[in-house]
């Protein structure tokens, strides 16, 4: 069974390697409009897309030379060019999670930035509520001061007529 499962994981593999031969025109069309990351404005993720579609484009032709040597069709030792397929994925992967993480900062940065603007905000609302709080306390308190006076001077009237 498990001699089975092997043979049917190689054949799988070898159809992948195979179905990837004609991913290197659409790998270069995004290398290609991505180019030198003129559309992105933080330069670290420019630089990591550059670095990036640089680690694609030597993925897949060292991918399809080390293909091409099992197959028979070059002679040359594929166990090489393998190796280097493999190094230049596992670096992309790299790359691509550095960008993700990259990313990720910028977000949590973003984040941080509006909680300090709603956090002014909401001070600065308080800050006019209660003055509008003392204002009014002000106020009323005048009111009541006009009040007691007014009431004061008519029980004086009232004791003078």
């Amino acid at each position: 069974t498990s001699s089975r499962l092997q043979a049917l994981g190689s054949a799988l593999s070898a159809c992948r390697v195979v179905l990837r031969l004609g991913d290197d025109l659409a790998m270069w069309q995004v290398t290609k409009s991505f180019g030198f990351g003129s559309t992105e404005r933080n330069p670290i993720l420019r630089a990591l897309g550059v670095v990036q579609n640089l680690f694609d484009q030597l993925y897949y032709p060292l991918e399809h030379i080390a293909w091409a040597c099992d197959a028979g069709i070059l002679k040359r030792p594929s166990a090489v060019f393998w190796l280097a397929s493999v190094g230049a994925w596992g670096m992309s992967l790299i790359t691509s999670i550095v960008t993700l993480l990259v990313q990720l900062h910028g977000l949590n940065l973003a984040i941080a930035g509006r909680q300090r603007v709603y956090t002014a905000a909401s001070e600065s609302l308080n800050n006019l509520t209660s003055d509008e709080e003392e204002d009014d306390e002000e106020e009323e308190d005048m009111v009541n001061a006009q009040d007691e006076s007014l009431s004061s001077q008519s029980l004086q009237g009232a004791r003078f007529r």
